[in-house]
């Protein structure tokens, strides 16, 4: 991860391929490395109001073999919220990696 001089952080290519997504396709994490929008490192002090898992039903998606987060604290939180959990093999981008089963937990949470 870098950050500029005001903040933003991004991920360079090469961690963009070999750690955030190693499971996706070069031609593929080299578009997510130059197209990205940068995050403001304030952000992650902002604290959430109303936190929507309190009220509502939650699923979360575990990557297994994330590189970005460890898997026992995807875990941690999933249990933390209550939430119906999925397990997959893969990186930190489930949802380009193996779309079919994220789009499938998509449409399970849309019939509750």
């Amino acid at each position: 991860m870098r950050s500029d001089d005001t903040g933003y952080l991004s991920l360079p290519a090469e961690v963009m391929a070999n750690d955030f997504a190693p499971d996706v396709p070069k031609a593929e994490t080299n578009l997510m490395a130059v197209s990205q929008v940068p995050i403001n490192s304030k952000g992650f002090d902002e604290k959430v109001s109303v936190a929507a898992w309190k009220t509502k039903p939650s699923y979360f998606i575990v990557a297994a073999n994330d590189r970005m987060m460890a898997t026992d604290l995807q875990l941690s939180m999933a249990k933390k919220i209550g939430a119906k959990t999925t397990i997959l093999k893969t990186s930190h981008a489930p949802m380009l990696s193996q779309p079919q089963q994220v789009a499938d937990v998509i449409l399970e949470a849309a019939k509750r």
